[in-house]
């Protein structure tokens, strides 16, 4: 099978503490890898690396053969975040139209993703009526709209009822 994610000698410092020492894998099509440790052993700065929003000492990471340190990296590659960025004074669907006009995504896409997370009865609403599991499942919906090679979700789970779990880890099989 065909890697998909390519990540290589990966190394981070907080001053003198070495938080990322040389990781190196590789994920491949299909894949679904769980990254699990304790509180602080580096997990969000490791993703955080990956996306290159962390500088690091060393290494590479790659999608597709294309650097995270290119733009086109990010065509290939979504980000489900710990914490919560939405605007909270737009619609889920405003939050969706705007990514769909960045990488022009025909309106069917934004149809297709509020069908398949299930976000339709309060897709129209403003995202500051929604409930924590609300907001969450719209930030799924915007992860999945651009149809990417890579999905890194940092606590995907965090504030999801036990239905809306299973229904996510369904959805990511």
């Amino acid at each position: 099978m065909m890697s998909v994610l390519q990540v290589h000698q990966l190394r981070k410092k907080y001053g003198n503490q070495l938080v990322l020492q040389d990781i190196s894998f590789e994920i491949s099509e299909g894949d679904v890898i769980g990254l699990v440790g304790p509180n602080g052993a580096g997990k969000s700065t490791l993703i955080r690396s990956i996306l290159a929003i962390e500088e690091v000492e060393h290494g590479s990471v790659m999608v597709k053969n294309i650097s995270n340190q290119s733009p086109d990296f990010y065509k290939y590659v979504s980000f489900l975040p710990s914490d919560n960025y939405l605007y909270m004074q737009l619609t889920g669907y405003d939050h969706l139209a705007f990514v769909a006009n960045i990488y022009q995504l025909e309106k069917k896409a934004i149809e297709e993703v509020i069908e398949l997370i299930g976000i339709r009865t309060y897709v129209d609403q403003p995202v500051k009526s929604y409930s924590y599991g609300m907001r969450q499942h719209l930030l799924i919906a915007l992860c999945i709209l651009t149809n990417p090679s890579v999905i890194l979700m940092d606590e995907p789970f965090n504030g999801l009822d036990p239905t809306s779990t299973i229904e996510l880890k369904e959805l990511i099989h």
